[in-house]
């Protein structure tokens, strides 16, 4: 059943075809995205459904097109259908949240005194109109949506295979593309108790799938000639100053507080 779109967002929709592709908005450009987009999306029918029927008219006018075509169209945008494309038109996501998209290593101490980097690949991206985290453990992939507030990024991201959650928090500031993010973290450990500490993002240029986890102790960080470990072992050199954790609970009373 055809269903009704107006013209100016389906232009929006031809235009970001073209964008995507680098093809011309034409007759020769729309025929090679179709070839592009292939599935069930002809050269005939993006020139003659939707090129030709929005060049005249008001932009408010509607016109009516097949909406598994136009769906297949946006899912080749990345989207999962015309609603969420439109969203993402409309509303816009802060250029610096978008300046953040990429692979970056995650780096935080663990939670004891030998001294000893977790190293953790992270993609962010965007996914309708929402930018992710995602952050390859040894074990388990935790995921979750980035919020930018007062120039600090915050993010919630649960694993749903351990159903763990971590919280974090980054300083990001104002000016985008940054190749460091400073921040901390809170979370449950593999014994469940409550931790806290720094954590530290850094951008790579290798792809996500590209980049492995790694233990890394902060010793021989120290003592390599690569600069980035050695800054790396002096943030992190100290437990007091990048772990927190508390007592453990016996009777769940008063007497906790002294170990």
């Amino acid at each position: 059943m055809p269903t009704s779109y107006k013209k100016v967002d389906v232009k929006r929709l031809l235009e970001c075809l073209c964008s995507k592709t680098g093809e011309s908005l034409d007759y020769y450009g729309l025929g090679q995205i179709s070839e592009i987009v292939s599935g069930s999306i002809s050269h005939k029918y993006l020139y003659d459904n939707l090129y030709r029927k929005t060049q005249t008219g008001s932009g408010d006018d509607e016109i009516r097109l097949a909406p598994n075509k136009v769906d297949e169209l946006t899912r080749f945008l990345g989207y999962q259908n015309f609603s969420s494309f439109l969203t993402s038109i409309k509303m816009p996501l802060d250029p610096v949240l978008k300046s953040l998209e990429g692979s970056y290593y995650s780096y935080v101490r663990k939670s004891d005194n030998i001294g000893t980097l977790l190293c953790s690949p992270v993609c962010i991206e965007e996914i309708e109109n929402q930018v992710i985290l995602k952050l390859r453990g040894p074990n388990w992939e935790y995921v979750g949506k980035l919020k930018l507030v007062d120039g600090c990024l915050f993010c919630t991201m649960r694993s749903e295979e351990s159903k763990k959650s971590f919280h974090h928090v980054y300083k990001v500031g104002k000016g985008g593309f940054p190749e460091v993010l400073m921040g901390l973290f809170t979370g449950v450990s593999t014994a469940n108790n409550p931790i806290a500490g720094r954590c530290v993002l850094i951008k790579q240029a290798e792809q996500f799938d590209k980049l492995q986890n790694q233990k890394m102790s902060i010793a021989e960080m120290d003592g390599s000639q690569n600069q980035e470990y050695k800054k790396l072992a002096t943030y992190f050199k100290t437990f007091e100053d990048n772990n927190l954790q508390i007592n453990k609970p016996v009777g769940f009373d008063i007497d906790d507080l002294i170990p």
